[in-house]
């Protein structure tokens, strides 16, 4: 029988094992300025109505001159993986939060950011550079004297006042911060965690290094490779890593069997919203039909070129709900559409009708008008 100072001592070890696996430092960052590197930009909250100054082929607009982890009168800050981006974009606009209106006061901010994608490529630009692999009383020291100190008139405004000075760099790469501190440490429930990898941008000539190349609007993308607006989702509108999003945050769930009701009302905010669009015949009201199974019969489809869906119709899906990995469950509505290219009504109709109801439901009705006029009416979906 063990005695109580071995249990003590298997007890200490448990826990002192414990202590270091939740603390252990992540990996040491590896630079990632190189020429021909992308880096990514979440655009949220009060840069939003500024937006649309992310020009693809052009450099990024100025900065603010507002202190942050890497400099003292501003800097062009991004993340070195979309992902990282994605997910600050997420939770800057509320979508991890179960009531975002506790966090984020403008209703406008709720659920909307822009992701940006850039590319570096410095020429002959030369600019400098700074790096933190990782955390320690370096990176504090630093990170604290670019932050006005409490009682410094520009301490809840993050602004130093006077005559701006340059940072310590053109380029200064590192993890971003916890409050001022250590590095922030992401996933931490997965040991030893991830740094998020930040790239500051801190002077005219590290602007210059830039160019827009994607600019992504929730589930939206621009990409002068492909369509000027194209779904998130679409496979054949965007690369890989974009894709893979949608894995890692949002996936369906069943609840039950599946079946699909005719939606009169409006549509919920809190809903996951896919439209079809298509020529008439395409199949998009027979979809809905086969997915709502034999046993009903919604009258929305016919066997001839000629449209029967002449209303744009919301059609909830029953047992099939919307999951965020960090939110809410959300149920699923299938939007039909009238056709394209239908003997009985213009095009121009057709989007006249979409965009009614979408301004019915509050959605974007500007986002849906770009994808329409920029593809040739194949049979697609599209999510609002």
């Amino acid at each position: 029988m063990r005695s109580l100072t071995s249990y003590l001592l298997l007890f200490t070890l448990y826990f002192t094992s414990l202590f270091y696996t939740a603390h252990a430092n992540p990996p040491d960052l590896v630079s990632v300025l190189k020429p021909g590197a992308k880096v990514y930009r979440a655009v949220t909250g009060g840069e939003l109505p500024y937006a649309d100054r992310y020009v693809v082929g052009n450099p990024p607009p100025p900065y603010l001159p507002i202190a942050g982890d890497f400099a003292k009168y501003g800097a062009f800050y991004t993340f070195a993986t979309l992902k990282e981006a994605f997910e600050w974009g997420m939770h800057m606009s509320g979508f991890y939060y179960k009531k975002p209106s506790d966090h984020i006061k403008n209703p406008d901010h709720i659920h909307k950011f822009y992701i940006i994608e850039l590319e570096y490529n410095p020429g002959v630009l030369n600019p400098t550079t700074k790096f933190f692999a990782k955390g320690g009383s370096d990176y504090t020291a630093f990170i604290k004297e670019n932050y006005p100190p409490a009682g410094h008139p520009g301490s809840l405004t993050m602004e130093w006042g006077g005559t701006p000075q340059p940072a310590a760099a053109d380029i200064i790469e590192g993890p971003m911060s916890n409050s001022r501190k250590e590095p922030h440490i992401r996933n931490p429930d997965k040991p030893p965690g991830e740094y998020n990898h930040q790239i500051a941008f801190t002077s005219q000539i590290a602007l210059s290094c830039l160019k827009v190349v994607t600019k992504i609007y929730n589930f939206y993308a621009q990409s002068p490779a492909k369509t000027s607006e194209a779904t998130l989702f679409c496979e054949s509108c965007l690369d890989g890593p974009t894709l893979a999003l949608r894995g890692s945050y949002f996936s369906t769930q069943k609840t039950g069997d599946v079946s699909v009701e005719i939606w009169r009302g409006k549509i919920p905010d809190q809903s996951y919203r896919i439209l079809l669009l298509g020529a008439t015949g395409s199949g998009k009201s027979s979809f809905i039909e086969a997915l709502a199974g034999s046993g009903q019969k919604l009258g929305i489809s016919g066997s001839t070129l000629d449209s029967v869906t002449q209303v744009v119709q919301a059609f909830r899906i029953e047992n099939m709900q919307f999951k965020f990995q960090y939110g809410d469950m959300w149920p699923v509505f299938l939007i039909d559409t009238p056709g394209f290219s239908d003997s009985k009504m213009s095009e121009a109709e057709v989007v006249n009708k979409i965009q009614g109801r979408m301004d019915e439901n509050g959605f974007h009705p500007t986002k849906l008008v770009k994808t329409l006029e920029t593809t040739a009416f194949p049979r697609f979906y599209s999510v609002f």
